[in-house]
C-alpha cells in the first residue's frame, strides 16, 4: 500500500517522501523504488526503524529536509489469530505499531 500511495503522491507533485520501516534497504526492490520516484522528481529517504519506538519516529521526522506536509501511518505486524485465541505477546506485537506508533507521531513534533 505504501508504494502505491507514494507513487500517487509523487506523480501529483510530492517532492520528498520519508519511509520509516523495519526492513528498509534490505531488498534491492527498495532501491529500485527510490530510483523510480526520482524519475518524477521526488526525493525519497529510507529510515530503518519502528513506529512504536519514539526515537525512530523522531529520526524519520528529522530526515525530512522540508516541513512535513502529511503522514500516512500504515504500520503493521501481522499475527493472524482469532481474537479469543490470541495470546498477550501476539496482541502486543500486532497492536503496538498502531497504538504506540500513533502516539509517537502525535508527540513527534511534526
Amino acid at each position: 500500500m505504501g508504494r502505491v500511495v507514494a507513487t500517487w503522491l509523487a506523480e501529483r507533485g510530492a517532492t520528498e517522501i520519508v519511509f520509516l520501516f523495519r526492513s528498509t534497504g534490505s531488498s534491492p526492490g527498495h532501491h529500485r523504488f527510490v530510483e523510480e520516484l526520482a524519475t518524477v522528481g521526488c526525493t525519497t529517504k529510507l529510515v530503518r526503524g519502528d513506529a512504536s519506538k519514539y526515537d525512530d519516529v523522531v529520526r524519520a521526522i528529522q530526515a525530512a529536509v522540508r516541513p512535513v506536509g502529511g503522514v500516512l501511518h500504515a504500520s503493521l505486524v501481522l499475527r493472524d489469530s482469532n481474537f479469543l485465541n490470541m495470546n498477550w505477546e501476539d496482541w502486543l506485537a500486532a497492536s503496538q505499531p498502531k497504538i504506540q506508533g500513533t502516539w509517537n507521531l502525535h508527540n513527534g513534533k511534526l
